[in-house]
């Protein structure tokens, strides 16, 4: 006992020793130190402080994200080609002839798409490494999805053309920020898993949205299955932000996690060697009250001397 106590004051003078060596002392450490006063580390948020860190995010609730992601992402992409089995229907209602049609609906509206959804994509992904994106996704498909929504009402072409045109941004900047959110959500070795998820459901997207298209227009109108489309897309991108915890920034890199192992470990063994410490100091202070002094002025313990 009386060298294990002289072992662990030692250690404490080591640890005192380095505080100096840093400038800091040792309660500004442990209050440095993850888990030594809230538990957690500054740089286990990311930039607004909302992240959650990943350790508390069970399996369940990572598959959960991922299945309301490809959802999402499914009827996002189902609007992509939603004109294309009722272009008839279309030119005719906006007084198109042939030549008509395939310049202005099948040229413009898809390069109207492209020269919004590019740099679109190339902003969102700029933004993504910057903000909480569970919320910046729902703003996303929001702002694309709203003009979605609103083609069931458009009375002219170019009026078409402008909600086509919007409908790019949810598109072009859904991608960034899906592919982010589950890379951070599951270690390396299973995100090629879980992006084929995410892959998958844009060609079934735009599979079922020509299919569902080209079985509702001519039955009910070209217009409602955009409102088939954007409807759901908008309430699963809000029902993501209201239940999907934004995944801590590399959070499941092996760095990241065996600094984290490292810091727990030496956080917990550390202010156990100083609660000892203090425990040993005042039963020395009790046993051997004429020696406080020198053991004051010499700064050790000699093992000699103490005891529990």
């Amino acid at each position: 006992n009386q060298s294990r106590s002289a072992s662990k004051v030692s250690l404490l003078g080591d640890a005192e020793e380095a505080d100096l060596t840093r400038g800091t002392t040792g309660d500004e450490r442990l209050r440095e130190t993850p888990g030594a006063t809230d538990g957690a580390h500054p740089d286990d948020n990311d930039t607004h402080g909302d992240a959650t860190t990943n350790s508390s995010q069970t399996p369940d609730r990572r598959w959960y994200a991922v299945f309301l992601l490809t959802l999402t992402s499914a009827f996002l992409y189902a609007d992509q080609n939603l004109l294309s089995p009722n272009l008839s229907a279309v030119a005719e209602e906006f007084g198109l002839s042939d030549t008509e049609k395939d310049l202005y609906l099948g040229g413009y509206l898809q390069l109207a798409f492209f020269l919004v959804g590019a740099p679109a994509s190339l902003v969102i992904g700029y933004l993504a490494d910057k903000t909480n994106r569970v919320r910046l996704l729902a703003v996303v498909v929001v702002i694309g999805e709203g003009p979605c929504l609103a083609t069931f009402w458009v009375k002219t072409f170019w009026q078409l053309f402008a909600v086509r045109s919007l409908t790019g941004i949810a598109v072009g900047g859904c991608l960034p920020l899906l592919f982010s959110i589950c890379g951070d959500l599951f270690p390396q070795n299973e995100r090629a898993y879980v992006a084929t998820f995410l892959t998958v459901a844009t060609g079934a997207g735009i599979a079922g949205g020509q299919i569902m298209a080209g079985t509702v227009g001519p039955a009910y109108g070209w217009r409602l299955p955009f409102v088939l489309s954007a409807a759901p897309a908008i309430l699963l991108a809000l029902v993501s932000y209201a239940t999907v915890h934004e995944p801590e920034r590399g959070g499941m890199e092996h760095a990241v996690l065996a600094e984290k192992k490292k810091r727990k470990f030496l956080s917990e063994g550390e202010v156990s060697i100083r609660l000892s410490a203090i425990s040993t100091t005042n039963a020395i202070g009790t046993e051997n009250p004429p020696r406080r002094e020198t053991l004051a002025g010499a700064g050790t313990v000699p093992a000699e001397t103490t005891s529990y």
